[in-house]
């Protein structure tokens, strides 16, 4: 088995006032989370997810879709998805940090 695609997609889901999470930056609006899709030649489809908030990682909700299909795609596409340390591997040569986009 062999991954094919990788795809990413940013969304944002609004928060109530009351359930806002609240720093020294103030309140949290949204919740920001970017969805990874990861497609096999076997027609399996596995799913990834990884809340966002540069106040809390440095990563943005744009920049983690972009790496996740720029860089990490390509150095993960081809692999095996079972294989776990491979894609570790791959992602920590292609890229340092961003353990949000690659966790995700």
């Amino acid at each position: 088995m062999k991954i094919t695609s990788i795809e990413a997609y940013p969304f944002s889901i609004p928060l109530r006032p009351r359930l806002a999470i609240v720093d020294a930056l103030g309140p949290r609006k949204t919740s920001d989370h970017v969805l990874a899709v990861v497609r096999t030649d076997e027609g399996i489809t596995g799913f990834g997810e990884a809340n966002i908030s540069p106040r809390w990682s440095g990563e943005t909700q744009d920049g983690t879709a972009r790496m996740i299909l720029n860089t990490l795609a390509p150095a993960c596409i081809g692999k095996d998805p079972r294989d776990v340390g491979a894609i570790l591997d791959a992602m920590e040569d292609a890229v340092y940090a961003n353990p949000f986009a690659k966790a995700s």
